[in-house]
């Protein structure tokens, strides 16, 4: 019985670190449009870098969550960010 449980909460942690990193991404990709789906209103002007540094942190949150080491999604985000950041 404890171990359905145990193999039941690694597969909900798998799928939700998925669907934080899937939304993350979409974040990045087209902030736009995850935006008006998500909150139902348009984003432009600064709102845009904030919705992808938003998405880079979704992202880094669902690489942490992943089973294994939680300083991969530390390290995920410190880079991430740094780039875009740079890059603006």
């Amino acid at each position: 019985m404890a171990r359905d449980f145990n193999i039941e909460m690694k597969l909900l942690l798998k799928l939700t670190a998925l669907a934080e990193a899937a939304t993350g991404v979409a974040l990045l990709m087209v902030p736009a449009l995850v935006s008006r789906l998500l909150l139902g209103a348009e984003v432009s002007g600064a709102a845009i870098p904030i919705a992808r540094a938003t998405g880079i942190a979704l992202t880094a949150l669902g690489v942490g969550c992943w089973p294994g080491p939680v300083l991969a999604g530390m390290s995920t985000y410190s880079v991430l960010v740094t780039l875009y950041l740079a890059y603006l």
